[in-house]
């Protein structure tokens, strides 16, 4: 398998994992979609670092990437613990993902495992006439594979 389509392949399935296991509960901006900053509804938006490729033998890499979705709570005085809830519902999904060639078929060809402690960041409310309060929910994985 070409090296070429490894950073396509690896991005894509970390955004079908998050957008699976979000799909009832909140919605999730993927990175490439439009994203209005007035926004003040309940979202999360995924982001993604890298991944860093390191040549380990001539056909064998260690992948390297890092994950974070930005948690966006709307204030309503319903439930005061609604980004908790939501973190919390973050929080699973970092798990073992499961990596398919997407684009050439769906053959699993790997898993993308936590190589970090999962990291939460309450930045709590930004400005008091912004009734937003905002959270982040990262961590790092890695994966072995071959070409």
């Amino acid at each position: 398998m070409a090296l070429n389509n490894w950073p396509r392949w690896i991005h894509a399935s970390i955004c079908k994992h998050f957008a699976d296991g979000l799909d009832s509960v909140l919605d999730l901006l993927l990175p490439g979609q439009h994203r209005n900053d007035d926004d003040t509804t309940n979202r999360a938006e995924l982001r993604t670092y890298g991944p860093q490729l390191q040549e380990v033998t001539a056909s064998e890499w260690l992948a390297r990437i890092d994950v974070n979705v930005y948690v966006v709570h709307a204030l309503d005085n319903t439930n005061i613990y609604t980004l908790q809830d939501n973190i919390g519902t973050i929080v699973q999904l970092f798990g073992d993902i499961q990596v398919y060639n997407y684009g050439v078929g769906t053959t699993n060809i790997g898993c993308l495992q936590l190589d970090s402690e999962i990291i939460i960041r309450q930045t709590g409310q930004p400005e008091p006439d912004v009734k937003i309060e905002r959270a982040f929910v990262e961590a790092s994985y890695k994966m072995d594979f071959s070409t």
